[in-house]
């Protein structure tokens, strides 16, 4: 988590970051949701790579939350983690409200086995 307060930290403080490269970092659920509190009050940051993480349905959560309010990120990389379908589809809901978004959200390589 000290990784995931740190950037929360930087995202609440600087005003002038338009694009933050997390990949591969093992960052958890928890840390997403420490981030997502930095991103909550952040209206310069248009791109987020997380991929190569451990992020999953509870991260992915807590984004998708964020994306109600958040209108300037533009580009989410959610690669290469561990979100099944439940979590895609909670991100699915940010997209059937706001029909014109620029927003894209990257989510190959995960774990996208049915869910019995």
């Amino acid at each position: 988590l000290l990784l995931a307060r740190a950037v929360a930290n930087v995202l609440l403080k600087v005003k002038s970051l338009s694009h933050l490269f997390l990949e591969n970092n093992v960052l958890t659920d928890e840390d997403a949701k420490v981030i997502v509190k930095g991103l909550n009050d952040n209206y310069t940051l248009e791109t987020i790579n997380l991929s190569g993480n451990k992020i999953g349905d509870i991260g992915v959560e807590a984004f998708a939350e964020m994306l109600q309010h958040n209108k300037c990120l533009q580009i989410m990389n959610l690669d290469y983690n561990i979100i099944s379908p439940v979590g895609i589809a909670k991100l699915s809901t940010v997209f059937q409200r706001f029909e014109n978004s620029t927003l894209t959200i990257f989510v190959r390589e995960n774990d996208f086995r049915l869910v019995d």
